[in-house]
């Protein structure tokens, strides 16, 4: 019995990985037909600056289980690219926040609809109690320690 459900874990880890994938190379195709110039990875940073302006790093890397470096490095080329600014942020002098650049809110609200689009699509299937039943199963795994 065991060892079936030791199977059982090690596909779940792998069909996770599998679906991830997917999901990530169909929203990659959908963002360079977009003509954004951007990766999927990139396109979470803008949308959650885009839903919650003033954010910081350390949050972002919280919000997308990221490691601090790597969201750096896509701020600089999301910076680079013109898309987000940063600026100090007046009530603690040594953190920073993060807003949209005209540029980046017009991408967004260009973009936003067609990956909210896309979502529903691939979703079309899942009911919600199924979607709810995986969430409180990925949480319960998340909050393990």
């Amino acid at each position: 019995m065991e060892k079936r459900k030791s199977i059982k874990e090690k596909k779940l880890y792998l069909s996770l990985g599998k679906s991830t994938k997917l999901l990530r190379e169909r929203l990659n195709a959908l963002l360079e037909t977009a003509d954004s110039n951007i990766s999927f990875d990139q396109w979470l940073i803008v949308d959650l600056i885009g839903m919650q302006a003033g954010i910081n790093q350390k949050t972002i890397v919280k919000v997308l289980y990221k490691e601090p470096a790597s969201v750096s490095r896509m701020v600089n080329k999301l910076i680079s690219k013109k898309l987000i600014v940063r600026s100090i942020n007046p009530l603690d002098k040594k953190a920073y926040q993060l807003f949209l650049s005209n540029k980046g809110k017009t991408l967004f609200e260009k973009i936003k609809p067609e990956i909210d689009r896309e979502f529903k699509e691939i979703f079309t299937n899942i009911y919600e109690r199924e979607l709810n039943l995986v969430l409180n199963i990925l949480d319960r795994l998340d909050n393990k320690d």
